[in-house]
This record gives structure tokens, sequence and C-alpha cells, in this order.
């Protein structure tokens, strides 16, 4: 990706955490609504953290690209502006009240899971389950547009902690957040199972085989749930993102041994390094010098992948969109 190429999107990053969201002209389907985590997040912890007045932003300006937990566009903006032909700039559902006649939303939320909270840092955090309420509420009386795609990437927080949510807990939130998407009047979708959380780049040893082995089963249940909801819901379709085999073919090709940041913002022996001061202190993440790195790196910092990688990602994502948008239904 080029420098030039980055200018352009940040200065449309720039402008949508100005409040003026540029909405692309859509064109099939109408709109896409984003519901997940930091993964998806395009803005509204960075502006939640603005206006509640929080000591520290999150995620830090200084070293995450206007709101995005990356240093870049993630994967849903980019997959919208292959399927609009506009720039890869998904609004935040905090600027955005009143679902717009057509365009792509983002409800996601960095550090959420899939129930209705999760308390991360000690803030509840609007989960899964709050984020379709918020998007209800944005219909100011309307029902949901049948011909929007919405998209569901959620789970990774329920399992990146010390007490594990269960994988039925999981796919049961996810499936019931789907119901009532539905009740709305959604009927395309598309649901994203996860990485093997495992492969993290800086994951204890002994962490490992448990998230390969939760991701798993996640991965194996959602699969299944799905099929049951297209059998049991009518005109209900389901696009399943799998995006397992794309992150493996990432980890070959990309540098994914080291995050980014640790690369442009080397530290000491023995001091912990900057990839992981989102989460051990918000406040100490470094300004790094540049967001648009020549070099193709998987992980940005510990957790979250690169905007390189997420644009791989959507590209695979949008061969799946177009085959199951074919499908009569």
């Amino acid at each position: 990706m080029t420098n030039a190429f980055m200018r352009v999107v940040r200065t449309a990053f720039v402008l949508a955490a100005l409040c003026l969201p540029a909405i692309a002209q859509a064109q099939a389907p109408s709109h896409l609504i984003v519901f997940g985590d930091s993964l998806s997040d395009t803005g509204n912890d960075l502006l939640g953290s603005i206006q509640t007045h929080q000591p520290v932003l999150i995620p830090p300006p200084q070293m995450y690209a206007a709101g995005r937990f990356s240093n870049g566009p993630v994967a849903f903006e980019y997959l919208w502006s292959f399927l609009s032909g506009g720039p890869p700039v998904i609004p935040p559902s905090l600027t955005v009240p009143v679902l717009p006649q057509q365009g792509a939303v983002s409800f996601a939320f960095g550090g959420s899971g899939s129930g209705a909270f999760r308390n991360s840092a000690g803030v509840n955090v609007p989960g899964l389950l709050t984020q379709v309420v918020f998007f209800g509420a944005s219909l100011a009386g309307r029902p949901a547009p049948p011909d929007a795609l919405y998209a569901i990437w959620t789970g990774s927080n329920d399992y990146l902690t010390q007490t594990p949510e269960l994988p039925e807990t999981v796919v049961d939130n996810i499936a019931s957040g789907i119901e009532t998407l539905y009740s709305l009047g959604a009927r395309h979708f598309l649901v994203v199972n996860l990485p093997d959380l495992g492969n993290g780049p800086l994951l204890p040893e002994d962490q490992r085989a448990l998230l390969t082995g939760l991701s798993t089963e996640h991965n194996k249940l959602l699969r299944k749930r799905i099929k049951e909801l297209e059998k049991t819901l009518p005109d209900l379709m389901i696009i399943e993102g799998d995006v397992t085999k794309v992150f493996r073919t990432l980890l070959r090709t990309f540098e994914s041994d080291v995050p980014l940041v640790d690369v442009l913002v080397p530290v000491p022996p023995g001091v912990p390094p900057a990839s992981l001061c989102l989460v051990i202190n918000p406040a100490a993440c470094p300004a790094v010098p540049t967001f648009a790195p020549d070099a193709e790196f998987a992980f940005w910092d510990s957790e979250h992948a690169t905007t390189a990688a997420y644009e791989r990602l959507a590209e695979a994502l949008l061969t799946t969109v177009q085959k199951g948008l074919a499908v009569p239904h």
C-alpha cells in the first residue's frame, strides 16, 4: 500500500472522526451493517472515551489510526469499498444516530464480547446483543432494510481472558443476535468465524493449545448453529465467512513472529514490548513514526492485524459474499 494512498485514507478517517461520515454510494447490497469487537471497530471506542472524558483515549491515537485498532482500515471497511466502489471507510455508529437510506455503519466496540456487556479495563463495553439494540434504535421505527448485509464477527474477547466463556455460550449469543436482527427485518447475514487464537505472536506457550481448542470448537458449533437457523427462519440467508485458511496463509507469507509496532518502536531488553501497551498500560503507548510501512506484517500489536492483512482478508470475504449473494433466495 503506497504512502500516497494511506494519506488519502487517513484524510477520510479524519472526516469520519469529525462526524462527517463518508458513506459511499451503495450498489448491492444497500448497506453493510457491522457488529463486533476491536477487529471491526471504526471509532466507537475512541469517540466514547472522548465523550465520557476518559483520561486516556482508547485506542491511543499516537499508535492507532483514527480509532481503528490497527494502522489503517479494518477488514469490513475494505469489503465495503470493494462492494460499493467508494473509499475504505465505515463511520462508527456513534456518529450515525439514524440509519441512512443506504451506506455502511459499524456498531462494533473494541473490547466487547458476544453478550450484552463486557467489562474491559473497568468499563462496561457494549457487546453484540447491546449493539443489536443500538441498531434497532437507529431504525427510528422503520424495519431493518431487507436488502442490507449484516456482518457479525465476535467471540475473540470471550476467550482471550483468564476465565474463558464456553463456546456454547458464545455461539448461543451470536444466534440470539441473528434472531433479534431477523425479527427487525434483516435477512442477509455475513457471519465470520474465528482464526486460530493460539497463533498470537506473543502468547505464552501454555495458552496456545487452550486457545486453539476454543477457537476450533467455536467454529464447529457456529457452523452447526447457522445451519439450524437457516432451517427454522424463512428467507434467512447466512454467508459463512471462513477466515481460518486466510490467516494461515498470512502467517506464512507475511512477517508474523513480531508485531510491526515492535519493529517501529524497539524497547530495551527487559522492558515489555510496545505491542503490549494496550493491555498493560494504554497511557504508555508510544507514538509510531509511520502508519504506512513498506514491509508486510501480519500483526500490528500483540492481538490485532495490520491493515495490509485486513485487506487480504477482505479480498477473500468478497469472493465468499459475491457467491452467497448470487444464490437465489
